[in-house]
């Protein structure tokens, strides 16, 4: 009888230290992902901050911003379009701009249509600009600035 009560006591033993183990390796996984979320929503909560900033016209402030994000995800589209819409309506840095616009448009694997089609169209905006510039400055003189279509994809 003892036997028997001893085994039916031991036999849950195992079973509460396995699911205590899941249970711990669930809470650990469920930490790591509300980390993950947390992080991503404080990206997304500085980019947006940095477009409010752009659209109050404190280019500054929205370019420390973003710099930041890109500090964290360098490869984000997102991040690097709106800091190419700061070089741009902010400073008129036209090379920089293309430069944050190019890497978007060269990424390979699935980035959101419209942050590519937003980057094309602000690529080959600047691209103009600095074609008409670069026309009215020296008469005659034509300089070749490569529109999205001339970059291989």
């Amino acid at each position: 009888l003892w036997g028997a009560l001893a085994v039916s006591l031991l036999f849950p033993l195992p079973w509460l230290l396995i699911m205590s183990k899941r249970s711990t390796h669930l809470a650990v996984a469920d930490t790591e992902s509300r980390s993950f979320t947390r992080e991503h929503g404080q990206l997304a909560g500085a980019l947006a901050e940095s477009r409010q900033l752009r659209k109050n016209n404190d280019f500054n402030g929205a370019l420390q911003v973003v710099d930041s994000v890109l500090e964290q995800t360098p490869e984000d589209p997102d991040a690097l379009l709106t800091k190419a819409q700061v070089l741009w309506e902010g400073f008129e840095d036209a090379i920089e701009a293309r430069k944050c616009l190019r890497k978007v448009i060269e990424m390979d694997g699935p980035i959101d249509n419209v942050v590519r089609k937003w980057s094309l169209g602000l690529f080959d905006e600047i691209t103009r600009h600095m074609q008409k510039k670069t026309h009215g400055a020296s008469a005659g003189a034509k300089e070749h600035f490569p529109q999205h279509n001339d970059i291989k994809i």
